[in-house]
């Protein structure tokens, strides 16, 4: 595991839902000395709203032509199964838009051996700021070209090497235990984090009238949910679990996606 390949991923999108929006580029960084990289840029399927558009700056005709993310889909599906992964918010956001792309196109992607570090998380945390805000504090210069999904993915590597040189603490870690230092403190059962590991070890849902309930003792919430534009990963999750009542997550053991 240790000398597993690390990337800075960073995805734009028609918008932040990972149930309905769609993914417009993906860039893959290698965070080595090298920084190799690759960006693809994918037609939606979607109009893209001007929110959107004015976030980042890709327009409906600039993508119009473009391949759908289908074409594209078991490439980078190689290019990143077998290694770490790197981003800003990248828990919060890419992770679960991406995973939700690649079942749509038939692939199960398996996270359990995969070491996630959010920079983002790890950042709020400890300074409570935003990307641009994190490569000003830590590498003191402005983030040019924000929002575009090559640049953010670079100045996320800047930021991830900037904190290891000023946290001590951190730069002892292994890849495994920084992947942890990076996590939100609930522990996510779905990547969209709508169900976590309650106190007692059991998945319990993190969202609605029944935030703080465990899955099985309000089976109708789930199934209301099941009927909702949650995630497919939410909601086979959710399947999985209804399905199997008397099974106990204890709060150190894996949760596979």
């Amino acid at each position: 595991m240790a000398d597993r390949q690390l990337l800075s991923i960073d995805i734009e999108a028609t918008g932040v839902d990972p149930a309905k929006d769609r993914i417009v580029t993906l860039a893959i960084v290698e965070a080595c000395e090298r920084w190799s990289s690759i960006t693809y840029t994918v037609n939606p399927g979607m109009p893209i709203p001007p929110d959107a558009t004015k976030c980042h700056g890709i327009t409906d005709d600039m993508v119009k032509n473009c391949p759908p993310f289908s074409q594209y889909a078991h490439e980078i599906h190689e290019r990143i199964r077998n290694s770490d992964l790197l981003g800003f918010n990248l828990t919060g956001f890419d992770i679960p838009i991406l995973w939700e792309e690649f079942f749509r196109c038939g692939i199960d992607w398996d996270l359990s051996q995969t070491n996630v570090i959010d920079a983002g998380i790890l950042f709020k945390k400890r300074e409570e700021r935003t990307l641009s805000a994190a490569v000003k504090f830590y590498c003191d210069r402005e983030l040019d070209g924000a929002h575009d999904a090559s640049n953010d993915a670079r100045a996320t590597i800047d930021v991830w090497q900037a904190m290891l040189a000023r946290y001590s603490d951190l730069r002892t870690l292994d890849r495994k235990s920084q992947a942890s230092a990076s996590q939100y403190e609930e522990k996510r059962v779905d990547l969209a984090g709508k169900i976590i590991v309650g106190k007692d070890g059991r998945p319990t849902y993190n969202i609605g009238k029944a935030k703080g309930v465990a899955v099985v003792d309000d089976r109708g919430f789930g199934n209301w949910m099941l009927g909702k534009d949650f995630t497919a990963n939410t909601k086979r999750v959710l399947r999985q679990i209804l399905d199997a009542p008397v099974a106990v997550v204890d709060s150190d053991d894996e949760i596979p996606f």
